[in-house]
């Protein structure tokens, strides 16, 4: 994890991981998490590193219920991240 930059302001906080997302002024965001995280992506970790069959089920049963949130919430950040940039930053 990561303690946040005095200047920072938090946008996300978990239960086990605190820290999730942070902004520092208007164009530095951190984030601790993965939106772009699929199926097959946390498979691939879980065999890559070797992790027990029972954890590697339950994470992927846990993902796959619920699935259509965070592909939803994704889809937010991007479409949010995009609007920040367009206003802030690049696009007039």
């Amino acid at each position: 994890t990561f303690d946040i930059p005095s200047e920072g302001i938090m946008l996300a906080r978990g239960d086990s991981c605190f820290n999730q997302a942070f902004k520092v002024g208007a164009c530095a965001w951190g984030l601790q998490f993965h939106p772009e995280m699929t199926r097959r992506m946390i498979k691939d970790w879980f065999d890559f590193y070797g992790e027990s069959s029972s954890l590697k089920e339950k994470v992927l049963g846990k993902y796959f219920e619920n699935q259509p949130d965070y592909l939803n919430q994704a889809k937010i950040l991007c479409k949010n991240f995009t609007e920040v940039i367009k206003k802030k930053i690049f696009i007039k």
